[in-house]
């Protein structure tokens, strides 16, 4: 084995699962990036401040505005027109969504017992 496969072995051998994570996000990436936040159960946040704007009826971070323009039109002339869906949601949307998705479950469920 060479001292180069070795070395990486090593390192992967070593890592936590977080640090293998950020060991593979793409080039000029960082953790602390600012477009890079999770939020799950385990990473709780607030209600996130930053610049929106609308685009399709969509709520999004301002950053976002221009690429995701630029996007949708490329692909638009590429003969791949697409739909923003879905943008920012605040917590309180994103409580409503969840809850509506855990009763759609639980129906789930009692309809199959029967």
């Amino acid at each position: 084995m060479s001292s180069a496969i070795t070395h990486s072995v090593q390192i992967s051998r070593g890592q936590t699962k977080r640090e293998k994570l950020i060991s593979e996000l793409p080039k000029g990436v960082t953790a602390t990036d600012a477009d890079l936040i999770v939020v799950n159960k385990w990473h709780k946040h607030n209600e996130l401040t930053f610049s929106k704007s609308t685009l399709d009826n969509q709520t999004i971070r301002t950053s976002a505005l221009k690429p995701l323009t630029a996007f949708l039109k490329g692909a638009k002339v590429a003969g791949y027109p697409a739909t923003l869906v879905s943008g920012y949601r605040s917590v309180a949307d994103q409580e409503t969504v969840w809850n509506q998705f855990r009763l759609m479950k639980m129906r789930v469920k009692v309809r199959s017992r029967r």
